[in-house]
């Protein structure tokens, strides 16, 4: 994004068949302050990406959950947003926050830009609180609430830490089912019959 290093000297290909990243690195930190004055900056990785896009079924944008310049970064150089919302107290909140700083996106920066929908994350089906996010959101959204609800999983949270994905580190396990449901429900939306 600075310009030091060409998208395909960063890429690592095939780390997993029909998977490749373009991982970053605690540097990435910095990068906000070392944007302030160049030109055009929310569009930097839309145009660093135009390289590699269309060798690609799905380009993924794994985003923090502030939102910042690499948030809006990814926003200008996405199709479509798709929110991750924990089964937490503030998640309504956060999220209201969030559909604003899409829809000034879509207004002012990527008209393109639309919302994918909503999937429900560390999902506690003991509490009544995870019923009552989900709930809440559901009435109170206009928006796409996927039908997959990731759980509260300790092999999720393992997973990381070994440097895998949850279908390679467990892949029989609640969390990589879900997922994998996920990943369908994406790959079929705006599909009738599905």
């Amino acid at each position: 994004m600075l310009g030091e290093k060409n998208i395909q000297d960063c890429l690592q290909k095939e780390i997993f068949e029909n998977l490749s990243i373009l991982p970053s690195n605690i540097n990435l930190s910095g990068a906000e302050i070392e944007l302030i004055g160049v030109e055009e900056k929310e569009y930097l990785l839309r145009n660093a990406l135009k390289e590699v896009k269309n060798d690609y079924d799905f380009v993924i944008i794994d985003c923090p959950p502030s939102l910042n310049m690499l948030t809006i970064n990814s926003m200008c150089a996405g199709d479509t947003v798709l929110v991750p919302i924990q089964c937490e107290y503030y998640a309504l909140e956060g999220l209201s926050q969030l559909m604003h700083t899409i829809d000034l996106v879509k207004d002012r920066l990527n008209p393109e830009l639309e919302m994918e929908g909503v999937v429900f994350t560390m999902y506690d089906a003991r509490t009544n609180l995870s019923l009552q996010v989900v709930e809440n959101v559901k009435s109170n959204l206009n928006q796409k609430v996927y039908k997959s609800i990731i759980p509260r999983n300790v092999r999720l949270a393992e997973a990381p830490s070994y440097g895998l994905p949850i279908t390679k580190y467990d892949a029989r396990s609640t969390g990589a089912e879900s997922y994998r449901l996920l990943a369908e429900e994406v790959i079929h939306r705006g599909e009738e019959d599905w």
